[in-house]
């Protein structure tokens, strides 16, 4: 025996003119609402026990027989760690100074100036990247046409290696050369003051960056010749 069902279609229904949409809107939005609210503590606490265990790994390394395996592990654990505190210069770039007060100050203390990776690097660089109107596009800093050159991405994946010895040029060795040149300086601010992907990306200058540039870039210069001197 065999039965056969009919299957009724339903006609699609027009949210529009409905109201569907807006009362959809007004549901989700009071849902995901405290998604965007910022909770100092977690990143406060986070970042300090990143930057407190990348220290101390460091410290704990340099103690330890070079080359022995507990040296060797703390340096993972050290690197580990600032990678995760350097991370929160992305959070710099999207929170205010008034949603997370004096952040910007303890992450350029703790990470920023002695690891060579200042927030204005990223802060007022990497916002645009979230603009419909630049996404995707050769005027997104942080976009590459990977999928139109294997060459492309092979050389992207090795520039990662040269990124430390690159900052250290910059800061160490190009930043007094800035301070003896106003026309040096101004290069440095429009051409080598951005955290990029995007190499053909010029940042517009303006006397408030650049001012921030030199001071922050003397400080950091500072710290890197007491590393030196005590090397």
């Amino acid at each position: 025996m065999s039965v056969s069902l009919d299957v009724c279609e339903v006609p699609p229904v027009d949210s529009a003119s409905t109201g569907l949409g807006v009362l959809d809107d007004q549901i989700i939005r009071p849902l995901v609402r405290d998604l965007h609210r910022v909770k100092p503590v977690i990143y406060w606490s986070d970042f300090l026990l990143s930057a407190a265990a990348g220290w101390a790994a460091f410290i704990y390394a340099i103690v330890l027989p070079s080359l022995s395996w507990p040296m060797l592990g703390s340096v993972i654990v050290s690197a580990l760690a600032f990678y995760r505190a350097l991370c929160f210069v992305h959070e710099l770039s999207h929170q205010a100074s008034r949603t997370l007060p004096h952040f910007e100050l303890v992450y350029n203390l703790l990470a920023g100036y002695p690891l060579l990776m200042p927030s204005f690097v990223y802060v007022g660089v990497h916002q645009s990247h979230h603009k419909i109107s630049v996404y995707g596009t050769d005027k997104d800093r942080e976009y590459l046409p990977f999928a139109r050159s294997s060459v492309m991405t092979t050389l992207f994946a090795f520039e990662g290696f040269l990124i430390p010895a690159i900052l250290a040029l910059r800061f160490v060795f190009l930043t007094p050369i800035g301070f003896c040149s106003k026309r040096f300086q101004h290069w440095l601010v429009v051409h080598a003051s951005s955290l990029t992907m995007n190499v053909k990306y010029r940042r517009q200058f303006t006397p408030e960056l650049s001012g921030r540039v030199r001071r922050e870039s003397l400080l950091i210069f500072c710290v890197w010749a007491a590393y030196l001197a005590m090397a």
